[in-house]
């Protein structure tokens, strides 16, 4: 019988596994019928038909096979008007966070904040299409995939730069551009081991009451720091405050870097970089059968591609298959950090 004991501080959940063998009727290991039987009494599925039901489900939403995980809420909490915690209404492919319960959760925040709040904030969609700094699975919610996104290769006038602390033994590579859907979604977009832990961490002079750094966002993966428990933040050391200090500084050395060079080719122009329609510098497209990301050629719209897009759409034919790797990337450790010629005016 598979049981474990996790702690969360002072709360301990026993969590019931078992191993199972998928054919027509569920076949379960005598050792591991303690635990299915666990499951079908706590859980909401009460006979075996409907586990296997929801078990076999996994085959018919992901493309790849029968391997992955299903997971399912029930019994919501609801709040004293009656509605549950979570709005299933809005959209019928998404789970979202309703306003009220957000300023309820959010003191530090005015309606009108989170009115301009990032849709990642309240929409499980928007948050699981930039979980990941390179997606490779699928993630489908409520019957829909969800369009997973290079965040790193979704940005206008990017730049590479170099993160170089004393505690770690190479370069951190940084990545720097304009958000070409919103100039109100700004800031750090930190990962851990490929996952989001802190998503628009403004930094710098993002943080003042002015323009400076409006629209720009950071990408870096801080495998260096230490998440917190629940993956939503980093442990408040002196490693994450320098951290932290450096990516402000480098975001300010970028937006004055683009500014000049914008003031220098168009000297005349009154309309600020992050007022400008800006597409993505490169655009990608992920195949729904093999999960390969392919780069498209210039000139082409992401937004006009169909739902589902496979490799041998691609207009490229050297990467018009399945079978074919992804485009190699440069590798960090060859490129230099962008030249910042604001400095040597």
């Amino acid at each position: 019988m598979y049981l474990y004991t996790v702690s969360f501080y002072s709360l301990s959940v026993v969590l019931s596994l078992c191993v199972l063998s998928l054919t027509s009727a569920l076949r379960v290991n005598e050792k591991h019928k303690a635990s299915l039987q666990d499951i079908l009494y706590y859980s909401l599925f009460k006979t075996e038909n409907e586990l296997l039901t929801e078990l076999k489900a996994i085959n018919s939403t992901c493309s790849m096979g029968s391997s992955g995980t299903r997971i399912i809420i029930w019994s919501l909490r609801r709040t004293l008007t009656g509605q549950t915690e979570f709005d299933f209404t809005t959209s019928s492919y998404d789970i979202r966070i309703p306003l009220d319960v957000l300023e309820s959760t959010s003191e530090q925040y005015r309606r009108s904040e989170l009115l301009t709040k990032p849709e990642s904030y309240y929409s499980l969609r928007a948050y699981c299409s930039i979980l990941y700094l390179k997606p490779r699975m699928q993630i489908v919610i409520r019957g829909q995939k969800v369009k997973t996104e290079l965040i790193s290769k979704s940005l206008a006038y990017i730049a590479k730069d170099y993160y170089k602390p004393n505690f770690v033994n190479r370069r951190i590579p940084i990545t720097f551009g304009y958000n070409t859907k919103s100039k109100d979604q700004y800031g750090i977009m930190m990962y851990h081991k490929n996952r989001l832990i802190k998503p628009y961490e403004r930094v710098g002079v993002q943080l003042k009451a002015n323009i400076q750094g409006l629209g720009v966002i950071g990408v870096i993966e801080c495998n260096f720091l230490e998440p917190t428990h629940n993956k939503q933040d980093f442990d408040n050391t002196d490693k994450y405050r320098k951290t932290i200090n450096n990516l402000g500084v480098k975001l300010e050395d970028y937006w004055k870097e683009i500014r000049f060079k914008r003031d220098k080719e168009d000297p005349n122009s009154t309309v600020p970089v992050e007022d400008t329609m800006k597409r993505p510098d490169q655009n990608w497209v992920q195949c729904d059968t093999c999960l390969r990301w392919r780069k498209l050629p210039d000139g082409i719209d992401c937004r006009l591609l169909p739902e589902k897009w496979f490799c041998h759409m691609n207009p490229d034919p050297q990467f018009r298959s399945c079978m074919v790797e992804e485009e190699p990337e440069d590798s960090d450790d060859d490129q230099p950090s962008y030249q910042k010629t604001y400095k040597q005016q």
